[in-house]
Order: C-alpha cells, then structure tokens, then sequence
C-alpha cells in the first residue's frame, strides 16, 4: 500500500503545494516586513465649530496646527499613507465656555487600507494639541480705497464706490475691537479710463496702521470697487457784449467781480466775446474735445449808463460736471472815461400805431425826455427832429378803455453813430368809447 502511494504523482503533487505554501509563508514573513516611516506636517482639523459659533464662541489660539506621525504598515500599505490621505480632527461641539484646552486628535486612514495593518508608534503625549477658545466679538467696519497709483494727464479721479460699503468682522473681542475699518489699495499707474473689479482688503487700526497677523474673521474675502475716471478740461467762461446806445465793445471795460481781479487786457478792438475767466469742467471725451468755451450771458450796452454789475448763472449741458464748483459768475461792465459823451432832448414827437378799432386813443404824454449817447462829435451832430418815439398800442395789449401805461421806443433817424440810453420809454393814453 505505502510502496503503492509513494508510486502515485499525486504525492508529489501534495508535496510540491505545501511547499509552495511554506515558502510564500517565509517571503511573506521575511521578504515583505514591516516598514517604519514618519508622516510628517498633518494638520489638524476643527469639527463642530458651528456649534461652537452658535455659542459666541471662536478658536482664537491654535487654530492652524499640525502633527508628525510615526507609523509601521507593510509597503504596499505605507505607501498609501500621505498627509494628505490621513485626516486629524478635534471635535469643539463639547465646548461650552471660554478657555484652554487639550484634546487628543482623532486619527482616521484612507479607505483603500485596513487600519488593522498599520500600527501607530507615536506615543500618546504626541497626539495632543492645545487651543485656546474665546468669546466671540463681531462688528461692521467701513471699506474705504487709498488710491496710490496714478492718473493719466487731462483726466481725473471721481469717487469711488464700494459694494459692500462695510464688512462684518469677527474674532477674539480684543482683537476686533482695534479694527477701525478695511482698506482696499489700487496701484494702476497712468489711468484714462474707469476702473472696476474685486479687491481684497486689509484691516485698519484706529491709528491708520495696518493690523497684521491678526487672527480675524470677516463676512467676505474681497469686495467690488468701481473707481471712475474721467477726462477734465479747462473752459474759458464768456460774456458776449452787443452793440448798443451808441456804445461798442471797444467803449467798456470789463472787469470780473472775483478776489483780486484786474480789468481784462486780452480783449481785442471790436470784441463782442469777452473772457471773463475759466472753469474745470469733466464730460465725455468726444464732446469735450468740441467744447472750446462757455457763453454764461450777453450784455446789452444800451443798458449801460456808467457802469452796471451783472451776474449769470453757470449752466451746463447734461453730462457735464463742474468741478470748480463755482455756480455763478459776476462781472461789473463800464464805460471807459471819456469815451462816450451823452445829450438829452425833450422829445415831441410822439406816434401811436396799430389803435384799436372802435376807440379813441388819445396821448397823455406830451413830451419824454430822452438821453443819446456816442461820440463827441456824433452827439453834436444830432437835433431833436431827428428824434420820434413810437408806441404801438396792438403790441402792449391796451384794448380795454382807460388810462395806460404802454412801452414806447425811441428812434434816431438819419445817424448810426449815436444810441438811446436810460432804460424803458414808456408813454400814457387814454382810451375812451
């Protein structure tokens, strides 16, 4: 029987099997032992702080820590222990009250590895971390931008805006409250056109000094800065000056009623365009590259007797902006002595027009006296018959019956070198049925 068993194949089949099965049990063993190495820069995470931050309360020391870790797994298994693939977490939602505390970390491994193949060496003082934790403090700060670039020439700056205007801060109460606000710098240099993006920002002491390090929480990480630019351009402001009671423009003096001003010494012979100063004015750039001046008013010179103070307003077009911010201008218009020399007559003739049909108009005013004015030599030349004064009763909306004050106007005929001035003409009629 035995002869005839170890005559079979099958015997050597058995035995070649259970040799094989103790020599992968010695590779296994021998071949393949366990490693040791150290994971090193782990870092620890925070659980539960939800929790905690229902509470008022905050992480204000130790929040960002990390371990080395000593451990032994086969190869193939060590290789797949990384800081990245091991997580450490403390659980805060036990926390209560302000104070510091020292927790063990909870060690967990990838999923892809059976824990019971590794074994953790580092001894258990090692798996501690200590933290502090503190009543939490929140406030709103204000945003504001410090701009230290530059601004490309013709242009300037407006103001710009922030969204949000303030932020929320929060963190250890001692630390929040030396915020005073946040700080949001641009740096572009040279620019000619309206900047916009998001923006981080620092916080900002009381003293202006930026706080560094300080372990502080807030709402948002950055905020959106518009921050306008637009061109500017300096705009001549004029008066233009008409002809009339004989004076011209080359008959007055302009002066503008600003602090230290002087009589204008730019004003050409003959000018019916006076500068009378100049404004920073910002808009779009094709239309100011149009604009070359500002008509602020006209002065009829009829209505100067001696001298006489005007004041215009300073209106521009939709779109446009004063950043001088001067609103009206006043400026005194005189006549230059010696210049104009003036006759007064006692006028007779005195001519109704356009009466109404069905009445009777009749003059109340016989005679006006009337002041012309113009050269010397002009004003010699004229006599009263070629003075007439004209009312026309249609145009001054006389038609009931009555007594009426109505407006006149003076006429000068056969000479275009003297002018009538000293105001309205006005003459009395009376109307009857």
């Amino acid at each position: 029987m035995w002869n005839k068993i170890k005559n079979s194949k099958w015997l050597y089949v058995l035995l070649s099997i259970l040799m094989a099965v103790i020599l992968w049990a010695y590779v296994v063993k021998e071949a393949d032992p366990d490693l040791t190495k150290d994971v090193a820069g782990i870092p620890v995470t925070f659980t539960g702080t939800g929790i905690l931050n229902s509470r008022n309360l905050i992480v204000t020391e130790g929040g960002e820590q990390s371990l080395t870790l000593n451990i032994s797994a086969k190869s193939a298994t060590l290789n797949k222990l990384s800081r990245d693939t091991i997580s450490l977490t403390v659980d805060l939602s036990n926390i209560v009250e302000p104070g510091t505390f020292r927790r063990i970390v909870n060690v967990s491994y990838p999923q892809n590895v059976n824990q019971g193949d590794i074994s953790l060496n580092t001894e258990l003082d090692g798996l501690y971390i200590e933290f502090t934790v503190s009543k939490k403090e929140t406030k709103e700060v204000p945003v504001y931008v410090e701009f230290s670039g530059s601004i490309a020439k013709g242009y300037q700056a407006g103001e710009a805006t922030i969204t949000p205007g303030t932020i929320s801060v929060s963190g250890q109460r001692e630390l929040v409250n030396q915020v005073a606000s946040a700080k949001v710098v641009l740096t572009q240099q040279e620019l000619s056109e309206t900047y916009e993006g998001d923006l981080a920002f620092v916080f900002v002491g009381s003293d202006g000094e930026e706080l560094t390090d300080a372990n502080i929480q807030s709402n948002v990480d950055t905020v959106h800065v518009i921050y306008p630019i637009v061109q500017y351009k300096q705009i001549p402001l004029v008066v233009e000056l008409v002809p009339g009671g004989g004076a011209t423009p080359d008959d007055v003096t302009v002066l503008p009623l600003l602090e230290g001003a002087e009589p204008l010494e730019d004003q050409p012979d003959g000018a019916r365009q006076v500068v009378v100063g100049e404004i920073s004015i910002t808009g779009p750039e094709d239309e100011l590259d149009g604009l070359h001046k500002l008509v602020v008013g006209q002065v009829d010179l009829a209505d100067v007797i001696t001298s006489k103070t005007y004041t215009f307003p300073i209106t521009l077009s939709e779109g446009f902006g004063n950043e001088s911010g001067i609103q009206e201008l006043s400026v005194s218009v005189a006549i230059k002595e010696g210049a104009l020399a003036r006759r007064e007559f006692a006028v007779t003739n005195i001519v109704l027009v356009n009466k109404p049909e069905g009445l009777n108009v009749e003059l109340v005013t016989q005679s006006r006296q009337v002041t012309i004015r113009g050269t010397q030599e002009a004003v010699n030349r004229i006599y009263e018959g070629q003075l007439r004064i004209v009312a026309d009763v249609a145009a001054s909306n006389a038609t009931a019956v009555g007594r009426h004050n109505i407006p006149a106007k003076v006429y000068v005929d056969g000479s275009d070198d003297v002018g009538v001035v000293g105001g309205d003409y006005n003459i009395t009629i009376d109307i009857t049925q």
